[in-house]
């Protein structure tokens, strides 16, 4: 599959991590509440990860040619 950046699968879940704590923790970030920021950061990292991840290998199992793309 041809993408615009070719990343590897490590590089794209910590940017997918990122962008997501930013979009749900972005009222927390601006409002100085850190602590907080960093939970929800803590949080989507716990459920993306696992997520993205149990797509991959289903696909895999099934006997499909699958990684993590951005």
């Amino acid at each position: 599959m041809l993408s615009i950046i070719d990343l590897d699968e490590k590089a794209s879940i910590l940017i997918t991590i990122v962008i997501l704590s930013l979009v749900f923790g972005s009222y927390y970030l601006i409002h100085g509440d850190l602590a907080m920021y960093l939970l929800l950061a803590v949080i989507a990292s716990l459920a993306v990860i696992p997520h993205e991840y149990a797509h991959k290998f289903t696909a895999i199992k099934m006997g499909c040619i699958s990684r993590y793309i951005l």
